[in-house]
């Protein structure tokens, strides 16, 4: 599930780019069933299944030379802060 993080670190090992890559553990499903309520929009079952199986919010960030780039899902906390500023 959700290989497409350690393909990309794979790649950048390749490259000799240096990578920083934090996941927090699973959120538990009653902080997600809060956030939902909360944010009160449909959440896919997609991402639901990320948030519940494989972690509550990732960061992955490169950097060589002067490229760099970032992919970062909030923590279910940090969403629903971000979704008051929708």
């Amino acid at each position: 599930m959700y290989e497409i993080f350690a393909r990309v670190q794979a790649f950048l090992e390749r490259k000799d780019v240096p990578y920083t890559f934090v996941k927090m553990g699973p959120a538990e499903e009653g902080a997600f069933t809060a956030a939902k309520k909360k944010i009160g929009l449909p959440i896919p079952r997609s991402i639901e299944d990320f948030y519940l199986r494989f972690a509550d919010g990732v960061m992955l960030h490169w950097q060589k030379g002067e490229d760099d780039g970032v992919c970062s899902i909030p923590n279910l906390e940090e969403l629903q802060k971000g979704y008051r500023s929708w």
